[in-house]
């Protein structure tokens, strides 16, 4: 009996083997449903020999049903994807999201390797696995840091901090304009659709350059290999909010993608060169390190039998050249749009050059660190590691040898890509996240060379062996799959930025004084700001937020003394001077508004606190936002000025027998 027969035509032992490997995938689901969905049938021996039958029985009749449906599953070994449930099994650990995603993925892949699909088939999978998975985790609220800034400039066509992003600036006014979602919403799926679209990308690139006779083999190995870019802990945790990185990731895919279609003759030199050119430019309108681009480009002008004629040559570059400088034109929008930012003022040369070229910033970028400080190597290598793990990198190494041997131009230039981003982490001092989102452009080149290089030992194996490519297969699948499980459950922008954003309505719903100021620090700016200028919130409120605690001492006492009413959002020492008092979660400062009264703030206390000080009264409401929490006003008067900063503490006591319950 031959090997290419149907499993239908199989004998027994090879159906026995496929209602084995049902039988340990129905075990894994009985550990998730012990464990995650806490279901105690599952927990004791007869739920897991239940689970385990069912499991067998639906190994069997799938096979069945895709041999009946002319599937060709040409060997047992098609349903070793049912035995990576063992990864959790065996694990003797319990991790958040391992026991679904493997449950989940052992059955897509076996459909997947099963299933014939087309080319444009695995390319629309490949962009919407990626988009659903990353969609729930899409925040509504505002977030921190730059995502604020995005989120804000994006629909005004404000300009970001430098080197201004204008290209990203205005994807975000783009988004800004869906019909559907929250503003901040709405931006963060900008990063999320760029991510899948790099994996889309990189897909085309491992598989563009391939005769027709192993294209069609090879989707599923390329397809697992932009699961892995797709689902690493960089990219993934930078497309879920509004960032540039994602856009980043996706312009470098999209060069590998041209670069491989150069080079493998697919794309004609007049045609690749002003394409390559136009993209660099906007590669760096987008973030000045995708300069590093133009070595990818460079590296293939030497070889031979893609030149174009000597006649068009010069043609050629001049319009690429022509196409290059049209990209980075979009620099043109900082200096055009900065009069209606700053109230008419204009930018000077000088000016724009040091903004567009972060020069305030250049002390971070040590050049020489590469050498003067070895363990930025040990750094960066992590971050690698911690991108496609030990494996993947070995394939990397696969990748990059046999990308040598068979394309060295397209090698050489992906390796100067890939270096040059190396050279800018090892020696740019910034803190995390952003430092690992400097990577990223090198994170794209090294799953590209994982890919070449499972792609290699996929066509390597002598034809004997072919039986064993779903075992192969499956170990890629891991691969991928564990880049979900760990990444996934450490991923949480929802909570923080509900948080934030129900405080800053709920700060901006109290009696403020018109036109009042509101001193704040930069975690709880943003939120104030995104409401005020994207929902138009108490828009006659100054909203301030400065760099150190002696800018906020002069600004409040600028304001102060200009008669103008001030309230903090941040603690600031001395406030006894002007006589400070609550404001719901606020400080408001010299309040020209009368003090709050004790029959106004709540029950009266009249607790004396050592002769200092007394409780004069105290109000207790619940959250406007709805969130689980009470809102607690003191209201204090002091009976001395001889008072040091004092600090408050809360307990909240059972009034069956008295016990604390919860103190702060």
């Amino acid at each position: 009996m031959t090997t290419d027969r149907r499993l239908r035509s199989k004998p027994w032992p090879s159906w026995a083997s496929v209602a084995a490997g049902g039988a340990i995938w129905g075990t894994g689901a009985a550990r998730t449903l012990a464990q995650d969905l806490h279901i105690a049938f599952c927990y004791g021996l007869p739920g897991t020999i239940l689970m385990a039958l069912l499991g067998a029985a639906g190994a069997v009749a799938v096979g069945r049903l895709l041999g009946r449906r002319g599937v060709g599953v040409p060997h047992a070994a098609a349903f070793l994807p049912l035995l990576l449930p063992l990864l959790d099994v065996l694990s003797g650990t319990c991790q958040p999201w391992r026991g679904p995603v493997l449950l989940a993925g052992s059955i897509i892949a076996i459909l997947l390797f099963a299933v014939r699909l087309n080319l444009w088939s695995w390319l629309a999978l490949t962009v919407a696995l990626p988009l659903i998975i990353y969609l729930p985790d899409l925040s509504p609220y505002v977030g921190r840091a730059d995502t604020f800034e995005f989120q804000v400039i994006g629909p005004q066509l404000g300009i970001a901090h430098p080197s201004g992003y204008p290209l990203y600036t205005l994807i975000c006014k783009f988004f800004s304009w869906l019909p559907f979602g929250s503003v901040a919403w709405r931006i963060n799926l900008s990063s999320a659709v760029f991510a899948a679209l790099a994996a889309g990308c990189l897909f085309l690139a491992l598989v563009s350059d391939l005769d027709d006779d192993v294209a069609e083999r090879a989707r599923p190995v390329a397809f697992l290999a932009a699961m892995v870019l797709a689902f690493s802990p960089t990219l993934w945790s930078r497309s879920i909010e509004a960032e540039v990185y994602a856009l980043n990731g996706c312009l470098v895919a999209l060069a590998l993608l041209l670069a491989v279609c150069w080079h493998a003759g697919h794309l004609q030199p007049r045609r690749a060169w002003p394409a390559l050119g136009l993209l660099i430019g906007v590669g760096i309108s987008s973030h000045i390190t995708l300069g590093a681009l133009a070595a990818l480009a460079a590296t293939g002008l030497p070889v031979k039998r893609l030149r174009p004629r000597a006649c068009t040559r010069a043609r050629t570059w001049g319009l690429a050249l022509l196409l290059g400088l049209l990209g980075l034109s979009l620099y043109a929008y900082i200096p055009l749009r900065w009069p209606a930012v700053t109230g008419g003022e204009w930018m000077s040369p000088q000016a724009f050059f040091r903004f567009v070229t972060n020069a305030d910033s250049g002390g971070a970028l040590r050049p020489l660190a590469f050498y003067q400080d070895p363990a930025r190597w040990a750094l960066v290598g992590r971050l690698f590691v911690a991108q496609v793990g030990w494996g993947g990198l070995l394939l990397a190494v696969v990748g990059l040898v046999t990308l040598a041997r068979r394309r060295p131009a397209l090698a050489m230039g992906t390796l100067l890509s890939f270096g040059a981003w190396v050279w800018f982490n090892l020696g740019f001092y910034v803190a995390e996240p952003d430092y690992s989102a400097f990577l990223i452009p090198a994170h794209v080149v090294l799953v590209y060379w994982l890919g070449r290089g499972a792609l290699a030992i996929d066509r390597a194996a002598p034809i004997h062996y072919r039986s064993l490519r779903p075992g192969y297969l499956t170990l890629l699948a891991a691969l991928a799959l564990s880049r979900i499980w760990q990444t996934g459950p450490t991923l949480d922008t929802r909570s923080q930025g509900r948080a934030d954003e129900a405080w800053a309505r709920y700060v901006l719903a109290q009696p403020l004084v018109e036109d009042a100021a509101i001193l704040a620090d930069s975690e709880k700016f943003p939120p104030l700001y995104y409401l005020q200028q994207v929902e138009g919130l108490r828009p006659d409120l100054d909203l301030v937020t400065l760099f150190s605690e002696a800018q906020y001492r002069a600004d409040l006492e600028a304001r102060i003394s200009a008669g103008q009413q001030v309230y903090l959002a941040r603690y600031l020492p001395g406030m006894d001077a002007f006589g400070a008092s609550s404001q719901g979660p606020l400080v408001a400062v010299a309040a020209p508004a009368p003090a709050l009264r004790p029959a106004d703030a709540g029950g009266n206390s009249g607790v004396d606190f050592g002769g200092l000080m007394t409780l004069v009264a105290h109000k207790l409401v619940v959250d406007p936002e709805d969130r689980p929490l009470h809102h607690l006003t003191l209201t204090w008067q002091a009976r001395t000025t001889d008072i040091d900063d004092l600090e408050v503490r809360l307990r909240l006591l059972s009034p069956a027998d008295g016990s604390v319950v919860w103190k702060l």
